[in-house]
């Protein structure tokens, strides 16, 4: 260390890397580093750092330009640690030609196979587990940056929609945000999730305006994101948004893989809801324990098991011609997870009842193994997983297609796929009784709950808007239903009288219920959220919407109204992509 300097309860601090080279040219090299304390914020010029271990001690260093060095390798960095933990020092390795060091693998040429998610060893301190700080501030807050889109024509600019949805779940991130992060008043957050059971847990999605990572509602925004880039892909590149698109689901794939370690071993969850409800404010400052929770043989979640196998489906369609390692590790995970979900068969909230207060599983578990097995059906082509959806489908017609009821969307995607009159006619029937029997606003929302009006209306729209991908389906049905799905979308974009996108059109929320963009800007305490309109503008949110009158009150006190969610935004989102 070559100098610091103290920044508030961290130091900041200098630092030299020197490794002496014989023997000939030091090539395509990585550098190990070992620090004795927990190290952030790396600023480097010419170099990558990568975080190999949840207790941010052991880094590896690589070159950008795969350059040889000779006689010497020396580069300087700029870095952070958390002030109070003694004189810092490192320990180094270096190697080259693609090897590795031996404490961790090499980030430049991650596994391929079907391997477990990564784990970590215990971490240092007394109970050799969880101890240390689980996240960091910014240094200074700042609204999100916006922009770089390419806007849209239409009724609404459903371009900068979808922009600033992805906006949004790049404010739910949790883990250590990356250099591309634009939501400037987020920092490090969750940094020790899964150190309870020896795992990297710490990426994926805050649900709503809490802090758990509650993984039902999470896989299940992952798979209906999925879907709308897959079959929507040239909306997300009219908009200019497809990279982010793709950056934005690769950071839960990841988490999804690190959350199944074994076959029959998936952690569903992060952090105790109640306790997590408990306090209102940053994730960066949460000190309360943040257990995991987990499926097991002896405690089983088809219907989880069966979502995240779906999501990791997406995943590799997604990503077979974009990262061939990472695609074809989703898919080994969504086979495992698949078999998981039918051999040991339960309702996930049966088996964790904690979660029954929060995310229950009221319609069982077989919608999900329809929805899972459909989505590998897709994904391989394997007349196994089409069986396996026959098996357990129903032409019921559901009218909330949602985190829970996967109905509606089993019968329209497996009209898609198969071109089947039976599928086909079953998301007629859907698609007539939102149209005929469902409640609608004087405005037009069709109102199928209080709680998420707006959600389930814009996963709804989706579903209709989708079905012109239905062959069996006659023209003038799939135009009726494209134009009323559309309505719904241009409802809550401010047909409705108003916008219900947060940072978007006329007269949107100010005042989500959503704790981290409710605080003022750091280092002022939270203390229960800033009075009026959140300080930080969440972009893209969707609220959760109005009552059957269109009545809403903009107020963070109303969570009904005002709360956000990833699920909320998910079929928005999607529905946006066919519209642009």
């Amino acid at each position: 260390m070559k100098t610091d300097w103290p920044a508030g309860d961290t130091t900041g601090f200098e630092g030299l890397i020197t490794v002496p080279i014989s023997g000939g040219d030091l090539c395509n090299w990585t550098v190990q580093v070992t620090f004795n304390t927990g190290v952030y914020d790396f600023e480097l010029w010419g170099q990558d750092a990568h975080m190999i271990t949840q207790d941010s001690k052991v880094w590896h260093f690589t070159s950008q330009s795969n350059s040889c060095e000779s006689g010497q390798l020396q580069f300087n960095f700029l870095a952070s640690h958390y002030s109070g933990q003694g004189n810092l020092y490192g320990d180094v390795i270096s190697c080259s030609d693609g090897d590795k060091p031996d404490g961790g693998s090499n980030p430049t040429n991650p596994p391929t196979t079907d391997v477990p998610g990564e784990t970590y060893p215990p971490l240092d301190g007394d109970n050799q587990d969880c101890n240390g700080p689980n996240g960091r501030n910014v240094a200074q807050s700042q609204q999100s940056i916006v922009g770089g889109y390419i806007p849209s024509g239409g009724s609404y600019d459903y371009a900068e929609a979808i922009h600033k949805s992805i906006l949004f779940f790049e404010a739910q991130r949790a883990g250590p945000m990356p250099s591309s992060n634009r939501v400037l008043w987020r920092g490090d957050s969750g940094l020790r999730d899964g150190c309870d059971v020896g795992a990297n847990l710490m990426k994926g999605w805050f649900d709503a305006g809490d802090h758990v990572k509650f993984n039902f509602p999470m896989a299940f925004s992952t798979t209906f994101l999925g879907w709308g880039l897959i079959d929507y892909k040239d909306g997300y590149v009219k908009a200019g948004e497809y990279e982010n698109m793709l950056d934005s689901l690769k950071w839960v794939y990841e988490y999804f893989i690190n959350c199944h370690p074994e076959k029959y071993v998936l952690h569903m969850q992060v952090g105790d809801g109640f306790a997590d409800h408990g306090y209102w404010g940053r994730p960066e400052e949460m000190n309360m324990a943040r257990p995991t929770f987990t499926l097991n043989t002896n405690a089983p979640g088809s219907d989880l098991a069966a979502e995240t196998a779906a999501a990791l489906a997406t995943c590799y369609m997604i990503f077979k011609d974009e990262d061939t390692g990472l695609a074809d590790n989703c898919l080994a995970h969504a086979r495992d997870l698949y078999d998981f979900a039918i051999n040991y068969k339960a309702k996930y909230s049966d088996s964790s009842p904690q979660v029954g207060n929060f995310y229950n599983s009221w319609s069982g578990y077989e919608d999900e193994l329809v929805w899972g097995a459909t989505w590998l059906y897709r994904a391989t082509g394997e007349a196994y997983y089409l069986g396996e959806a026959q098996k357990y489908y129903s032409n019921h017609v559901g009218e909330m297609f949602s985190w829970d009821d996967k109905t509606a969307g089993n019968q329209v995607l497996l009209a898609q796929l198969t071109g089947d009159g039976g599928y086909t006619g079953d998301a007629l029937n859907y698609f007539s009784h939102l149209k005929n029997q469902a409640k609608r606003t004087p405005k037009g929302l069709i109102w199928l709950s209080q709680w998420g009006s707006n959600r389930y209306a814009s996963n709804a729209a989706f579903l209709m808007m989708h079905a012109k991908k239905l062959e069996r389906m006659n023209p003038s049905d799939q135009n009726e239903y494209f134009e009323l799905g559309k309505s719904q979308i241009d409802y809550v974009l401010g047909n409705g009288g108003r916008s219900y996108v947060v940072g978007f059109g006329h007269n949107p929320p100010q005042q989500p219920h959503h704790r981290s963009s409710s605080c003022p800007a750091v280092p002022q305490g939270c203390n229960g959220g800033a009075p009026g309109a959140n300080p930080f503008i969440l972009y893209g949110a969707l609220v959760g919407g109005p009552d059957e009158w269109d009545n809403y009150v903009d107020d963070r006190g109303d969570y009904v109204a005002n709360e956000v969610a990833c699920d909320y935004n998910a079929g928005f989102q999607s529905a946006c992509a066919i519209i642009v």
